[in-house]
């Protein structure tokens, strides 16, 4: 939200900008002071609204509003989004919007100057700065939504050897279900990012970044889950409910959003010797992307990204049946049914590009004599026990797993998830088509 090396955003601190006249009021009036040097207003009373004032060229917030009177039906975890909304007035001045009616809980009082630069955190001089990013779906996408716990199979991605090969993180976990950067990450990169948008979970530790938000959370599905993940459904809804809220700009007409799912959990509980079993989750799972995707383009999402289903069989999970040398068959026949039915759905739109994600992973993986990878089935974090997870350890906090040496000869992190350089080497093949479809 500010240029690199300067502090984020946040109420109770002071900006410098080129321009000066702006105000900000809220739903009922207030008196407010200022200091003996001119510098300060802020509210008269600890239960008088904020004000952002400009005085001497500086910029500055201070004060309470109860969360009821922001809006209706808003939510104890909104009182974060204080920052959010600050960083929004201060962008609608800039961009010649006219004042907007905001009112903030109490922020902690700071005193830090930041010169507002960049629209958008993290942008490099020479990248296309055109598009947000939206993102939807599993732990393909999540950069952190899934809540960070004790260690089990489903928080393992807080916990080593998770991010240990992530140099842009320290090398420490950050709730990406590999040991790096996930496919969120890449499109971010082609957009001329550094990484995804900022997990939703993480908002009110680290504010909205203008350039987008990542709602995508390890566990989901788009139609099923396994536990209690939101769906597709429930993570646009979030969404619907921060864009009515002014937490994101309303303003969608320069944004791209990411659906990716794994399949891991719509077809977890298929009756693979059914054939009409597999068609009829198929075309639930299919229409409930399709909606999903409606859904975004109705509330002004300009483009749309849509994985297709990767080959389930050549998973760690399903390979290691075949001693990891192939993959498992049966599991294709979802694959391929889910896909066509994708492509029926759509395929045809000017305005949402599949992402084809099963011919991909079978070039990658199965190609023989050309893949780049040493290991293509073999998980490089392998677990002992066959239902067991990467990063498990027993009792005695004994590890019961193995971590290949080179990651990046391995294109599978886990049972299920590519690793940075596999993510990578993905998509690199899918960088010209997304680009040719965002015209970037």
């Amino acid at each position: 939200m500010v240029a690199s090396g300067a502090a984020s955003i946040a109420p109770g601190t002071v900006y410098f900008l080129d321009n000066s006249s702006l105000s900000f009021k809220p739903k009922s009036g207030g008196g407010r002071m200022t200091s003996s040097d001119g510098s300060i207003v802020t509210g008269s009373s600890a239960r008088d609204p904020a004000r952002v004032t400009e005085i001497q060229g500086a910029w500055w917030i201070h004060g309470h509003w109860p969360m009821d009177d922001m809006w209706p039906g808003s939510r104890p975890e909104d009182d974060a989004d204080c920052k959010t909304l600050f960083y929004n007035i201060i962008h609608d001045y800039k961009e010649g919007t006219h004042e907007r009616t905001r009112s903030l809980p109490k922020p902690p009082f700071a005193h830090t100057s930041a010169h507002i630069e960049s629209r958008r955190q993290g942008a490099s001089d020479d990248a296309d700065q055109r598009y947000k990013l939206f993102v939807f779906g599993d732990s393909f996408a999540d950069t952190g939504n899934v809540p960070m716990s004790d260690k089990s199979g489903t928080s393992r991605a807080w916990y080593y050897p998770y991010g240990s090969s992530d140099y842009d993180h320290d090398k420490k976990p950050t709730g990406r279900f590999s040991n790096g950067m996930v496919q969120s990450d890449f499109v971010a990169k082609i957009l001329g990012r550094d990484e995804s948008p900022p997990a939703e979970r993480l908002r009110g530790q680290n504010g909205v970044d203008p350039f987008g938000m990542n709602f995508a959370v390890g566990g989901a599905g788009a139609y099923e889950v396994s536990r209690e993940a939101p769906t597709l459904g429930e993570q646009i809804d979030k969404f619907m409910r921060l864009v009515r809220h002014g937490i994101i700009d309303e303003d969608l007409k320069d944004s791209v959003a990411l659906v990716a799912f794994s399949g891991s959990h719509d077809y977890a509980r298929v009756n693979m010797s059914s054939y009409a079993d597999i068609v009829a989750v198929a075309k639930n799972v299919v229409d409930t992307i399709a909606d999903g995707v409606d859904r975004l383009q109705e509330l002004g999402v300009q483009k749309v990204l849509v994985n297709s289903l990767p080959p389930l069989g050549c998973r760690p999970w399903w390979s290691r049946s075949n001693n990891y040398t192939a993959c498992y068959g049966p599991q294709d026949v979802v694959t391929s049914v889910h896909n066509m039915y994708l492509k029926q759905k759509l395929g045809e739109s000017d305005t949402i590009l599949l992402l084809d994600l099963n011919t991909i992973f079978i070039k990658i993986i199965v190609s023989h004599g050309s893949s780049p990878f040493k290991h293509r089935f073999t998980p490089c974090c392998d677990s002992f026990d066959p239902v067991g997870y990467c990063g498990q350890e027993d009792e005695d906090g004994d590890v019961q797993y193995s971590v290949c040496s080179v990651p990046d000869q391995s294109f599978y992190w886990d049972y299920m998830h590519p690793t940075q350089a596999g993510w990578k080497a993905v998509m690199e093949q899918l960088e010209e088509p997304i680009k040719g479809f965002l015209d970037i």
